[in-house]
C-alpha cells in the first residue's frame, strides 16, 4: 500500500513557527492564547487583524530563510508516524509525503526534517496539487488538514481513500466523500496499519 501525508498542519507544526516570525517581523502579538495550538480560521493572522502587506512581509522572509522548514516543531502525528515507521516498511508499505512550501531549497529543508524525526528515507514532492500528487503516485490512502486538498483529492484520485485530520479551522465543513479523524493514530487504525 502506498500511503501519503500532507506535511503541515499534519506532521510538522507550520503554525506555531509562523506565528513566532509575524511576531518578531511585526513587533506585535495578537494572536489568542490557543492560537498556536489550534487558530480559529485558515487565515487567522488576517482574522486576528494583521494586514496583507504584514503577511506579504513575512512570506518574503520565510521564503529567504534556509531553514525555516527544517526547523519546525513536530506535531503528534510525526511522533504516531515515527513510532509505526518499521513496521510500516517491513509491511511492505511505501510513504510519500507532498507539501506546498515555497523558499530557499524546501524540498533539501523537508527531507531533512523528516530524516530528524525518523523518518529513514523521504519520498517528498513540493506540491499545492495535492490531487494530482496522489493521482500520479498512486496513492491508496492519503491524510491533510486542509479540505481544499481533500476536495482535490477525492475529485482527481477518486481510488485514493482521503482523510481530513481534525482541526478547528476545518471542523464546519462536511462532505461525505472523505473520512474525518482526530489523529494520525485513528488514520492508522482505520487503514489497518
Amino acid at each position: 500500500m502506498r500511503i501519503g501525508f500532507d506535511i503541515d498542519g499534519v506532521l510538522a507544526n507550520f503554525i506555531a513557527a509562523y506565528q513566532g516570525v509575524i511576531i518578531a517581523s511585526t513587533g506585535l502579538d495578537r494572536f489568542g492564547p490557543t492560537d498556536i495550538f489550534d487558530p480559529p480560521c485558515w487565515d487567522w493572522p488576517q482574522y486576528r487583524g494583521y494586514t496583507e502587506a504584514e503577511i506579504k512581509s513575512v512570506w518574503a522572509i520565510i521564503k529567504q530563510s534556509p531553514d525555516f522548514w527544517a526547523n519546525l516543531k513536530p506535531d503528534p502525528g510525526m511522533t504516531q508516524l515515527s513510532r509505526r515507521w518499521g513496521a510500516i516498511h517491513a509491511n511492505h508499505h511505501d510513504v510519500v509525503f507532498a507539501t506546498d512550501r515555497p523558499g530557499l531549497d524546501p524540498l533539501i529543508q523537508t527531507k531533512y526534517w523528516l530524516h530528524k524525526y525518523g523518518c529513514t528515507y523521504a519520498n517528498v514532492t513540493i506540491s499545492n496539487k495535492k490531487g494530482q500528487f496522489c493521482a500520479d503516485s498512486h496513492v491508496d490512502c492519503y491524510i491533510d488538514d486542509r479540505w481544499d486538498n481533500i476536495v482535490a483529492v477525492t475529485r482527481e484520485s477518486p481510488s485514493t481513500r482521503a482523510y481530513l485530520l481534525n482541526r478547528s479551522y476545518n471542523l464546519s465543513i462536511d462532505d461525505p466523500s472523505y473520512t474525518r479523524v482526530p489523529t494520525v493514530e485513528e488514520f492508522f487504525r482505520l487503514e489497518g496499519i
